[in-house]
């Protein structure tokens, strides 16, 4: 995610292919992209950028409630809360300034905690992100991946998401395709489609997150690369098509043009174990169980013992576990998992466990006496008048024999696995 303004930058100077950092920085910022949407006569929620303290009820005013605080371009649903009233937003829009002001973001990318005297790891820059409030979206969450290839769609296809867990908006999970009505995905497809036109898109992959409200398809947030988590896996799955070959083929300057199957190929559905109680991890692999269990493509830990965890009520909830599987519909995939999760139980403890006994040292094996033995014999040396120049023998012909000692090269190690894989 932010590799890609300077991925932009770099193509442009050099002439390469690709999209303009403008429309990239137009993503990133919520609010310019509403801006651009309606500018475009596109369909966006009301929103209020606000600049500081002051405008909290100017903010309120225009927006009404239930409303969304958000940064205008966070990261990971981070500072993203949910309010009710004017109250309520002033507590949470001071509790998210203080919470954003005091992390960074990291070189390659990933948000921490400033330590107490302001530290950080070297390359990393603290985040100060700006808010927006934004009315509150009912209705049903979706992905829209989207490939364009010369400022058209090639490829739109949906993914229903399954309704976060409030009021942090964490995912609880999604499944593919979508049990939406074609008119239904055909209207958030558009939704995504004008979106990266008015944007200045022309090329490219792209993750697209949308509502279908009671009053019509709105956007969340467009991603100006393929998505995370589950996204690549999930569209050649079911779709054949593999958006990361597409980003490649994009970035090459050659024209995208994925076949797609008039029907999915499989069905998936994906779960997200959100933590129900705060605490930390105990011992034992909780998911083994299930890992055999038919349909099941996979069931991966998230946290390990010791970790602390959250739920809702105190924080933004923890992620536990994912659990994906395979079905003939997506119906069926979705109760597949519901099903599996019914059968796990996560060790959550109400205390922080021991950390394991370091393993006693292992005792030095006793010296056996061993006879004495003659020290080995010094090599030969040759006389050599001066040390700088090479030691000749007698001439054999024309051609003097070089009888300098010589030093074994040391062997060459072997090379196996990964490491001969790469040449290295």
């Amino acid at each position: 995610e932010t590799a890609v303004p300077l991925a932009a930058s770099v193509a442009e100077r050099l002439g390469l292919p690709g999209n303009s950092k403008k429309a990239i920085e137009a993503a990133k910022n919520k609010h310019e992209t509403r801006r651009l949407m309606g500018l475009a006569g596109l369909p966006t929620p009301r929103n209020y950028l606000l600049s500081e303290p002051s405008q909290v009820d100017l903010a309120a005013e225009h927006v009404g409630f239930p409303a969304v605080l958000k940064p205008i371009n966070g990261l990971l649903s981070i500072g993203v809360v949910r309010v009710n009233d004017s109250n309520h937003l002033r507590k949470v829009y001071k509790d998210v300034i203080g919470m954003m002001d005091g992390m960074y973001l990291s070189k390659d990318g990933k948000m921490g905690q400033m330590g107490k005297d302001g530290s950080m790891p070297d390359g990393a820059h603290p985040l100060k992100c700006q808010m927006m409030l934004e009315e509150y979206l009912d209705g049903t969450e979706v992905d829209i991946d989207v490939v364009l290839s010369g400022g058209k769609a090639v490829y739109n296809k949906v993914t229903d998401n399954w309704p976060t867990l409030e009021p942090w908006f964490n995912e609880t999970g999604d499944n593919a395709p979508s049990m939406m009505t074609p008119d239904e995905q055909k209207s958030l497809e558009d939704l995504a489609t004008g979106t990266l036109q008015c944007l200045g898109f022309v090329t490219g992959v792209f993750h697209v997150e949308a509502k279908l409200t009671t009053r019509g398809p709105r956007l969340i947030e467009v991603n100006s690369r393929m998505g995370g988590g589950q996204v690549r896996e999930n569209n050649l799955a079911v779709w054949g098509v593999d958006l990361v070959d597409e980003s490649l083929l994009a970035s090459l300057g050659i024209p995208n043009a994925p076949v797609v199957p008039e029907k999915p190929l499989t069905c998936r559905s994906a779960l997200y174990f959100n933590c129900m109680k705060s605490g930390w991890m105990g011992k034992g692999d909780w998911l083994e169980g299930i890992r055999k269990m038919p349909g099941v493509v996979y069931a991966k830990l998230m946290v390990q013992e010791g970790d602390e965890v959250c739920c809702a009520s105190d924080g933004m909830p923890t992620w536990l576990g994912q659990l994906m599987c395979n079905a003939a519909t997506p119906e069926e995939a979705v109760a597949l998992v519901k099903e599996y999760e019914a059968m796990v139980d996560p060790p959550i403890l109400d205390y922080k466990p021991a950390a394991p006994a370091e393993p006693e040292p292992i005792a030095p094996s006793p010296q056996m006496d061993m006879p004495d033995m003659p020290a080995p014999a010094a090599p030969p040396v040759v006389p050599v008048a001066n040390a700088s120049e090479p030691a000749f023998a007698e001439k054999s012909g024309d051609q003097p024999v070089d009888t300098t000692p010589k030093q074994a090269k040391p062997s060459k190690p072997k090379v196996g696995g990964l490491s001969a894989a790469f040449g290295r």
